[in-house]
């Protein structure tokens, strides 16, 4: 699996392009030489293994290219049609089925997230859903260096159902009064996936797939 976090251990050369393959349409030798040199550069600087690139417009794709290494152990090369993990781009979609649910009358953005998670500690109750979803619910952030490390709650190379996450985000400390101020924590997209499972009954990614991926082919 890629990882976005090799990018802070692995260091590709620009030398790896040649692993790379490339469709492109309606843009010049010129102009892709010119992307090769700038994504090549920054790659080094950023110290980034692999990455891929896609240029679209109005639909068409104008290029699509992989560069350097989607495995250093494997030395494989990344392809247009290699997967890597999303990281956050996923919060705006997770966002988007939360707004579909509320417009639906299925969640209220005034809801306390304490009606969707009744075995929560009472320090949930002033925690409103549009809280989670605006970074300003107070919870810790889970996804940090000590808790997801060997040792953490949320060791990243284990696997966990979602009762297991929630009982481990449950235990977490809340650093400041919802609502207080505003402070980036992936906690809060974290229960808002869960949430969208109990309240529709569906995994939160396959219903991401049904209401908003798969009406758009």
């Amino acid at each position: 699996m890629i990882r976005a976090l090799a990018a802070m251990f692995c260091f590709c050369c620009a030398a790896a392009g040649g692993f790379s393959q490339t469709r492109a349409s309606d843009l010049t030798p010129e102009q892709v030489a010119a992307i090769d040199r700038f994504v090549n550069a920054e790659m080094q600087r950023e110290r980034v293994p692999g990455l891929a690139v896609g240029i679209y417009s109005r639909g068409q794709i104008l290029l699509a290219k992989g560069y350097g290494l989607s495995s250093v152990e494997l030395d494989a090369g990344v392809r247009p049609e290699t997967v890597f993990q999303s990281g956050s781009v996923g919060k705006q979609f997770v966002s988007a089925a939360i707004m579909m649910l509320v417009e639906e009358g299925k969640v209220g953005l005034d809801d306390s997230i304490v009606k969707y998670f009744p075995d929560a500690p009472e320090s949930w109750r002033n925690i409103r859903v549009k809280n989670l979803l605006s970074h300003t619910s107070g919870l810790a952030e889970y996804e940090s260096e000590e808790r997801t490390g060997p040792k953490g709650p949320f060791y990243l190379r284990l696997d966990f159902t979602e009762d297991e996450l929630l009982k481990k985000a449950e235990a977490l400390p809340i650093e400041f009064k919802p609502g207080e101020k505003w402070d980036y924590r992936n906690t809060n997209y974290l229960l808002l996936g869960i949430l969208i499972r109990r309240v529709t009954g569906t995994f939160y990614a396959d219903y991401l797939q049904q209401r908003i991926f798969r009406p758009w082919r």
